[in-house]
């Protein structure tokens, strides 16, 4: 399944809140808890990602969930970037790497 990369009408992107244009998924692998966005290009950002998460499914999907808000608030996340959640917390780092749905379509991952 190949994600859209724009959407059908600018108008329904005004109407609606962004959370509801793209998704945050999480899923068990062999390494651990690993979860994705779905429909992050609609809004004009890449899929986000997060692999081999050893926490409990709630604090993932809360972590990209906010860090998917962050972009759709207007942040833009590149390869390469740091970001903490909170002063004195250590650096997330991002970097781009194929997404987890479809190896064709560009993300970035983010490292805890």
């Amino acid at each position: 399944m190949k994600p859209r990369t724009r959407m059908h009408s600018p108008m329904m992107a005004d109407k609606l809140p962004a959370h509801y244009l793209a998704s945050t998924w999480v899923a068990q692998d062999d390494n651990g808890l690993q979860a994705y966005t779905l429909g992050m290009p609609m809004l004009g950002h890449p899929e986000l990602q997060i692999r081999d998460f050893q926490g409990s499914p709630d604090e993932l999907y809360s972590m990209l969930a906010n860090i998917a808000d962050y972009a759709q608030q207007g942040a833009t996340l590149k390869d390469g970037d740091t970001m903490a959640f909170a002063e004195g917390e250590p650096p997330i780092r991002i970097t781009a790497e194929p997404w987890i749905v479809d190896a064709d379509v560009p993300a970035l991952r983010i490292h805890f």
